[in-house]
């Protein structure tokens, strides 16, 4: 159970603080380019909105990545306890007893998809359907923060294009208007 509760806490924290980092970087850099270098309500909207997607994304990929080394651990304190000589139904108990421990880990276990799962080698097997199935759900983590990520940097850049435009509309009409053709 306390694996479970500290696996919980890095989670959130993990994704707390990088989705801060990436929505804070974004917000920085579209000041960057503004005339007194203040904060544009639209680029503010879009890093708000992004922080609150990568923060549940984050927080999904680093529980994987924290219930990951806790089956894998698992795996291996039975590999080091039965051997290679542990059969489908003692493999079967100590799996409900891991998923009674860990609730994470029973999303990725019975998500597994067992059909090239060796019963002659049932820990290796085990090995390497647990490592598929979370490296596949951490990988469309990472697809899903680059792509709401890169959606929120294209918004910004229009926005910072818009907004330099009418600076620019803005700065003409001014002038125009200073000059005195007397």
């Amino acid at each position: 159970m306390f694996d479970f509760l500290t696996c919980g806490f890095w989670s959130v924290l993990g994704g707390l603080l990088t989705s801060l980092v990436i929505a804070g970087v974004l917000l920085m850099y579209s000041t960057q380019y503004t005339k007194r270098g203040s904060i544009e309500p639209l680029p503010l909207v879009l890093c708000l909105l992004l922080f609150c997607l990568l923060f549940y994304q984050m927080t999904l990929m680093y529980g994987a990545i924290g219930s990951k080394s806790i089956a894998l651990e698992f795996i291996s304190a039975c590999h080091l306890q039965f051997g290679d000589e542990i059969d489908g139904e003692e493999l079967k108990s100590q799996m409900t007893t891991l998923i009674k421990e860990n609730p994470l880990v029973s999303f990725f276990i019975d998500y597994g998809d067992l059909e090239d799962f060796d019963w002659s080698q049932p820990i290796k097997s085990l090995r390497k359907v647990v490592s598929r199935e979370y490296n596949w759900y951490i990988f469309r983590r990472v697809v899903w923060t680059a792509v709401f990520t890169g959606i929120a940097f294209v918004g910004i850049m229009m926005s910072m294009g818009r907004s330099h435009r009418s600076r620019k509309r803005r700065r003409s009409y001014s002038f125009d208007d200073d000059l005195d053709l007397d």
